[in-house]
Order: C-alpha cells, then sequence, then structure tokens
C-alpha cells in the first residue's frame, strides 16, 4: 500500500470493526494513520446508526488500532452531540493512546449561539488530555464553524487544527489560513 513511497500517506476513516482481524497487516503494508469513527455509545443508538452494528465490535477495534503500533497515527472521531458522552469518549481516546480526537460541533440544536458552540469546544478542549481537531462539515451537521467560534477558542493550547469537509474552496481557503501554523485536513 504504502510502502512503496508512491503515496506520501496513507490513512483509513474507519468504524473500527475490522480492525482486530487487520490493523497490524494494515500497519506492516505502510498504513499510517488511522480516523475512527465513534458518534456514540449507546449500543441500541449505535446499532441504528450503523445499521445493525455493534458497539463492542468498534470499542475492540479501537483498542485493535492501538495495539497495532508500528507507528500509527491514530484519531479518534468524537461524534457525539452531549458532552458527557464526548467526555467519556475523551477517556477512551487517551487511555487507548490516540493522538488526537475528532470533534464537530453538536448539532442536535442547529440553531445554537456561537457562544454555545464556543463553550462547548472550550469545554472539550479543556478536558482532553490529547490534541482536539475540531471537524468542520456543516452539509452534515448544519452548524458550521464559523470565525466568531475560532476567535473564541483562539490560543488553546490543545486546539490542534480542523478538518474540512465541507467541499467548498471559501472554506478551504478561510481554514487553511485560518489554521495555517495547526494541522488543516481536508476530505468528504
Amino acid at each position: 500500500l504504502g510502502r512503496d513511497g508512491g503515496l506520501d500517506e496513507l490513512t483509513l476513516t474507519t468504524n473500527a470493526t475490522q480492525l482486530p482481524r487487520f490493523a497490524d497487516r494494515l500497519a506492516a503494508a505502510g498504513l499510517r494513520r488511522i480516523n475512527v469513527s465513534l458518534d456514540t455509545l449507546d449500543p441500541d443508538r449505535f446499532s441504528r446508526l450503523t445499521r445493525g452494528g455493534k458497539l463492542t465490535d468498534t470499542l475492540a477495534g479501537i483498542e485493535a488500532a492501538a495495539a497495532a503500533g508500528s507507528g500509527l497515527s491514530l484519531i479518534l472521531g468524537v461524534g457525539s452531540c452531549a458532552l458527557p458522552e464526548v467526555m467519556t469518549m475523551l477517556g477512551i481516546a487517551a487511555d487507548c493512546g490516540y493522538g488526537a480526537v475528532l470533534c464537530p460541533p453538536p448539532f442536535y440544536f442547529r440553531a445554537a449561539s456561537a457562544d454555545g458552540l464556543a463553550a462547548f469546544f472550550r469545554e472539550v478542549l479543556d478536558a482532553s488530555s490529547v490534541p482536539v481537531l475540531l471537524y468542520h462539515i456543516p452539509q452534515v451537521t448544519g452548524v458550521p464553524i464559523a470565525e466568531e467560534i475560532l476567535d473564541r477558542l483562539e490560543g488553546h493550547k490543545r486546539l490542534a487544527g480542523v478538518k474540512d469537509s465541507s467541499d467548498h474552496l471559501d472554506e478551504l481557503a478561510r481554514l487553511c489560513g485560518r489554521f495555517h501554523d495547526r494541522a488543516y485536513i481536508v476530505g468528504s
């Protein structure tokens, strides 16, 4: 995969259910980064969101990716709207040795104020023991990560960057400029 030098970096985004079987082999084949999506810790809700998936399989995959080692860079997507659940997910990421978390805005209330969204992110940033990437995916969440939110978070030591999945060149320019000295990940 990525070992022949043809790619600068090979990344996988997954729900992790197959990682207990394949994490070691993927790392040996040249995979360098795994982004694992975790949207809820409620087994019934998880099953509905994943069309029959099992939370226990994803949690086992999260641990398997960490155990594979081999220099894998691991990011855990903490996609819950409930702050207490996100806090638990932050603990899972830290306990498993993940290098960062990817956090979208809470999207249950799509008309949340900039103050409310900044407060949510600030609590995540303050509580996290690993770097936090903000996840800008407004076409899914209905909640953009606007400049006034970023202004309120500027300078936080845990704010590592942003993943921009907006699919808009103007957003790429805005966020790339804003995060020129931190991580900027693009993908949809």
